[in-house]
């Protein structure tokens, strides 16, 4: 009988397409015409895997670069099924193989290999061999710190001495002679990537591994690390705010590798920090600054348990929370934003969770920040550093595995909290603002537009010196060389201030005299403290023009009237900076505010009037962002949106038909096109439990009170307007006004809301998502049409520019159409009826 030979091939062959896993091999790499089984001849294929990306937050990949992918030399082992290498003369007719087998390194280039598997000595030690291979495994410091050869042969037996058996080599840990840097180890002056990979096989015996499965992955023993970073202020002044990289650093970066994957975590121990100038200057909206480095694999584990302390920290500058208030999935705080929400919060507690705080990777930036005020003269630019420990996200994940490429895209909006440690000033995306030589600093939301409705903006002031400082903060310009606020000129009458002083601030409360009018939070350094219950009618008569910052963290609220015209307006702010009662210095700040956008349209549905109407609608929807320096990033204030009803009466019964004063009818609810200002106002003040009391720092229950609350109040907290229950024997009730509606804003009825989402769209993407109006949704046909005591009428924008039915049939159903329940949470823009002042 005649024995058949088997011939293998082995050949190192690259994947040219990394990172795009869901490529066929095929398609991703030359295969040689006699890599495929033919004449009796077999192969082993070595690729090198596709590196793995994970953008923080979202997947993603970028192609390898030459030297990431380039194999400058391969070593191959053979170890038959009991760990010893395996014998035979299999190598033989290649120049340098040993006779017995077990090893070879093929020339650099070389990228075929073929064996004889007849030539086993021992051809059951084949069946479940395993096949080891490196790449671009150099020189490597011993525990003495000597250079050596890894692959050195002393006693010229065809095999590694470092190497006696597959145990030793799975158990060794690399360590580059050349040392780490943010490049990759470089030999002879050329970056080579280090890649390891194994695989078991059955090289002999009646179950030989099919073709298909004998593909050896070569992977990368490093990961890349990409960091980008953008501006993207709401408003800004020329170009600024601006970002001035100085230097950054790579922390905790291990100085070795093992060549199999750990189980737990990896000793960090020897790790290194490497400083790294780079200097890069970038403006609001224009420019990023990319980082890019490559590490060894560093796996470090989250703590299982954490003691979150109700306090602040000051010698830390972070906040914690009490145990029990620990979501054990994640480690944090059950109030703390998902990574949907709020990323950068989370970031900030991250390392407190790290069980090593001190072996995970993090990277600090070391920049320059100009605030959009930036005048030249250098007092509003600060001295920032920026820390992100980094993972597979920026939640609870230290592990930087091999292979992997993580990509971090950071946005800077701007400052937006300042720590109870004024030495450090933090604002979004973790940045960490260190005091430099400035006397004082000025922590206020400026990277914001206001809306045209009334806003109120705080301000806090930090002051550094011992010599008696003091700040005057003044509407208007002053006159050079003058101090005196009767001196400014272009003081505006839409913006008034009222200092709130550091020991109330502290203290959780405020001054006696002003109890009735402002909260009292019974915290300390809270958002919102000191801020008036409402933005009352003659507020702009009461308010002082200018204050005196007498004591660091004295806040300031400055309240800033509705803006009624048309056109965008600005105030001019002046600092004037004193110690000892003498000047040092002075700079002016501008608070600007957007007006309302007018949209046009005739009523003419279901006996609507025929007539052209104009209302107005809000640019920004605030209830989306920070307003706070103090704001603690797990706010109530900030939602992506709001129920139509969220409860109570709202959320499942009949809203019901409303008549004017005269007894003439409106439409009823579910007929609302065009009445969303007299429905807004009537809903919330008979069919809400709070009745339209609403705190300025009150949570919305609702859509309707949302824009509701955009309405000034009278002294008791109340908008003017009275309704009349009305029973109609053997008829539904209904409510008549009874007294003027001085409302002014209000949730748009459905044909309103269509009309601003279709006039506008190009100017805001967003009309994409669904927006809710004030209509109640409708169940029946015809006579027997009535009020859907369940759900109401959103719509949003299609690709085409129309909007989306909101109807009753089939096909307008949430989340397909905008006949929603009233208990989903949906987005929101608040319209102004007229242009007229609120008086009463």
């Amino acid at each position: 009988m005649k024995r058949q030979h088997h011939i293998f091939n082995i050949s190192a062959i690259l994947l040219m397409c990394a990172g795009i896993v869901s490529c066929g091999i095929d398609e991703l790499m030359e295969i040689p015409d006699d890599i495929h089984a033919k004449d009796g001849n077999m192969s082993l294929s070595f690729i090198s895997d596709p590196m793995d990306a994970f953008r923080v937050g979202t997947k993603s990949s970028d192609a390898k670069n030459d030297a990431e992918k380039q194999i400058n030399q391969l070593y191959i082992f053979f170890f038959g099924n009991d760990g010893e290498y395996l014998k035979g003369g299999y190598l033989s007719g290649y120049e340098n193989a040993p006779d017995d087998g077990g090893f070879y390194a093929p020339g650099e280039g070389v990228s075929m290999l073929k064996i004889d598997n007849t030539k086993f000595t021992d051809p059951q030690l084949a069946e479940g061999a395993t096949i080891f291979a490196l790449a671009n495994i150099m020189a490597h410091l011993d525990e003495s710190g000597n250079e050596v050869d890894i692959f050195a042969d002393s006693d010229n037996d065809g095999r590694p001495d470092m190497f006696p058996d597959q145990a030793a080599l799975e158990s060794f840990v690399y360590k580059p002679a050349s040392g780490i840097s943010i490049g990759l180890p470089e030999y002879n002056g050329k970056p080579m990537m280090p890649m390891a990979g194994k695989m078991v096989l059955n090289l002999a015996g009646n179950n030989i591994t099919p073709e298909a499965d004998r593909i050896i992955e070569l992977k990368a023993l490093m990961s890349r690390v990409d960091i980008n970073i953008s501006l993207a202020s709401d408003i800004s002044n020329g170009n600024y705010p601006s970002l001035t990289l100085v230097e950054w650093s790579a922390l905790n970066l291990p100085t070795s590798v093992p060549l199999t994957v750990p189980e737990s975590n990896t000793d960090n121990s020897a790790s290194v920090d490497i400083l790294n100038t780079n200097q890069k200057t970038i403006y609001n909206n224009s420019g990023t600054i990319s980082l890019s480095f490559y590490m060894f694999e560093n796996i470090q584990a989250n703590k299982e348990k954490i003691d979150w302390e109700p306090y602040y920290d000051e010698d830390e500058d972070e906040f914690g929370f009490t145990a029990a208030d620990i979501d054990e999935e994640t480690g944090y705080p059950y109030d703390v934003y998902d990574v949907d929400k709020d990323i950068d919060y989370r970031q900030r507690y991250k390392p407190l969770i790290a069980e090593n705080q001190d072996a995970s990777t993090a990277v600090e930036l070391h920049a320059f920040y100009s605030t959009y005020n930036e005048d030249g003269s250098g007092n509003s630019t600060y001295d920032v550093r920026y820390t992100i420990y980094l993972g597979a996200n920026h939640i609870n994940d230290f592990k930087i595995k091999r292979n992997h490429q993580y990509k971090n895209d950071i946005t800077i909006k701007g400052i937006t909290r300042v720590g109870n440690n004024p030495n450090h000033i933090t604002f979004d995306a973790r940045v960490n603002i260190t005091e430099g030589n400035s006397e004082y600093y000025i922590s206020i939301l400026r990277e914001r537009n206001h809306d045209a409705h009334f806003c109120v903006t705080p301000m806090d002031v930090y002051l550094f010196s011992e010599n008696n400082p003091t700040m005057d903060v003044i509407l208007g310009t002053m006159p050079e060389g003058s101090s005196d606020p009767a001196d400014a000129t272009d003081v505006p009458d839409w913006i008034r201030m009222e200092r709130i002083p550091a020991d109330y601030m502290e203290n959780g409360k405020v001054p006696d005299g002003l109890a009735n009018t402002n909260f009292e939070t019974g915290m300390a350094w809270c958002a919102g403290n000191g801020k008036r219950n409402y933005f009352t009618t003659d507020l702009m008569n009461v308010l002082p023009d200018y204050e005196t910052i007498r004591k660091s963290r004295d806040r300031i609220y400055f309240y800033i009237d509705e803006n009624l015209t048309l056109e965008d307006r600005n105030a001019t702010v002046t600092f004037i900076y004193k110690e000892n009662g003498q000047e040092v210095k002075r700079r002016e700040m501008l608070l600007e505010q957007v007006h309302l956008l007018p949209v046009t349209y005739v009523e003419d549905q279901d006996g609507g009037d025929g007539r052209e109407h104009t209302i107005y609608m809000e640019q920004f929807e605030e209830y989306l962002d920070h307003y706070d320096p103090l704001d603690e990033h797990r706010t109530e204030q900030i939602y992506d949106g709001l129920p139509w009803a969220s409860g109570g009466t709202l959320a499942n019964s009949d809203i019901g038909t409303l008549r004017d004063i005269n007894d003439n009818e409106y439409n009823a609810s579910y007929n609302n096109y065009y009445d969303g200002w007299e429905y807004t106002s009537y809903v919330v003040t008979e069919k809400s439990e709070n009745a339209g009391i609403m705190k300025l720092n009150d949570i919305p229950i609702s859509a309707f009170h949302y824009c509701h609350n955009k309405n000034k109040r009278n002294q008791n907290g109340e908008v003017p307007a009275q309704y009349e229950l009305v029973d109609r024997w053997l008829l539904d009730d209904y409510y008549k006004e009874t007294g003027e509606n001085k409302s002014k804003w209000f949730l748009p009825a459905i044909t309103q809301m269509e009309k601003a989402l279709e006039e506008f769209r190009p100017r805001y993407p967003e009309f994409a998502d669904y927006y809710w109006s004030s209509s109640a949704a409708k169940e029946g046909n015809g006579i027997l049409e009535n009020e859907d005591g369940d759900r109401a009428r959103a719509t949003r924008i299609q690709s085409d520019g129309t909007h989306i039915s909101s109807d009753q049939q089939n096909s307008s159903m949430y989340p397909n159409g905008g006949n929603a329940p009233r208990t989903q949470s949906l987005r929101i823009r608040a319209f102004r009826i007229d242009l007229n002042p609120a008086s009463y």
